[in-house]
């Protein structure tokens, strides 16, 4: 195989808790799952791997402990919904996240026998902390030469998600990864040191919603990208957020949503419509590997598109490329040149 591409994604749910309904109807039971992936399915089908935040619990249960306590509680079909993921090639998914825990432990466990049923590998949470913390992992062949592909999910300390949720894995109890960037930059400098051509890539579930990355968030990656990570590609205020490049790192701070069949907030908090798949190209060239991103901006505003996230048009990209531009720090301008292919327009890093 002379070139591997792997698509990440951003934040994905089905949204049975939220109960959609389009023309007055019930979304899922009128139209299917697979109805909000339709216009982006080619940029999935046509990858070697395909890595998405599943942003919910896959379980049955009707009963959760913090429905007095949590403002959005997630649920997802056990049978229905990993099925149709996997039908989209998605075969990785990040745990590490706010909603995985929303019907408590059980229904994390639920989660996890109904991703291994679909054979669909997740990261980024565990039966303990010591699995929780363990990345995925996985052995890529390009042009004959192998490489080794390591991605770190991990979703940001709140106090509430500790103290009142326990969300976070501990030595004894399931639970997600809390992205500490102690450990981290740690894991980081031992999957470097032992494998220096290995491929590291944090995926951290991180930053407000609706809102533009914080200056803490550059302040942990900077840390992360002088530990050795490869990229940082982040996930976690439903909308794109902008990029840094910190030494050869390169930092995407949100991918915002793939599928998230809420009505949500863009309107109300004035935020751009706007989410992003990232393609990664691995190329062998002589005896290195070289990677290239095509970063592929989506609209994912249920409003506008009647729950089928879509590629945006040529207005929008430009609309996209000036939004980006007045975010990112840094970046020279010959990044943001867009360019059109057969997935949609796209610019590259």
């Amino acid at each position: 195989m002379d070139e591997y591409h792997i698509t990440f994604v951003g934040d994905t749910s089905f949204g049975e808790n939220y109960k959609p309904r389009l023309a007055g109807k019930d979304l899922i039971n009128t139209k299917g799952r697979a109805y909000s992936m339709q216009r982006i399915a080619p940029l999935l089908m046509e990858s070697d791997l395909v890595i998405a935040n599943l942003e919910t619990p896959l379980t049955l249960q009707t009963n959760s402990p913090f429905k007095d306590h949590k403002k959005y509680i997630h649920w997802s079909d056990p049978v229905e919904s990993p099925r149709v993921l996997k039908e989209h090639n998605i075969s990785i998914v990040s745990l590490a996240n706010n909603h995985t825990l929303d019907y408590g432990t059980n229904a994390l466990l639920e989660t996890f026998a109904s991703l291994e049923k679909n054979s669909i590998k997740w990261f980024g949470a565990g039966h303990n902390k010591l699995e929780a913390q363990r990345p995925f992992r996985k052995k890529v062949f390009v042009g004959g030469k192998e490489i080794l592909l390591v991605v770190i999910g991990a979703f940001e300390y709140r106090a509430v998600y500790k103290n009142r949720y326990g969300f976070y894995a501990s030595k004894d109890s399931p639970g997600v990864n809390r992205l500490s960037i102690k450990r981290i930059t740690n894991q980081i400098v031992q999957f470097k040191s032992k494998t220096p051509q290995s491929i590291v890539i944090v995926s951290p579930h991180w930053g407000e919603n609706y809102k533009w990355h914080s200056l803490e968030q550059a302040q942990q990656a900077r840390s992360m990208a002088e530990a050795g990570a490869d990229f940082i590609i982040g996930h976690g205020s439903h909308m794109m957020n902008g990029i840094e490049r910190f030494g050869d790192t390169w930092t995407l701070y949100s991918l915002g949503n793939l599928t998230f069949n809420s009505m949500g907030g863009y309107s109300y908090f004035n935020a751009p419509p706007f989410s992003l798949i990232v393609r990664m190209c691995l190329k062998r060239e002589d005896e290195t590997i070289v990677t290239q991103l095509k970063l592929y901006p989506i609209v994912t505003d249920n409003r506008l598109t009647n729950f089928q996230s879509c590629p945006v048009n040529e207005q929008e990209a430009n609309k996209v490329v000036q939004l980006l531009k007045n975010h990112s720090m840094g970046i020279p301008i010959e990044a943001f040149a867009l360019n059109h292919d057969s997935f949609g327009y796209y610019f590259k890093l």
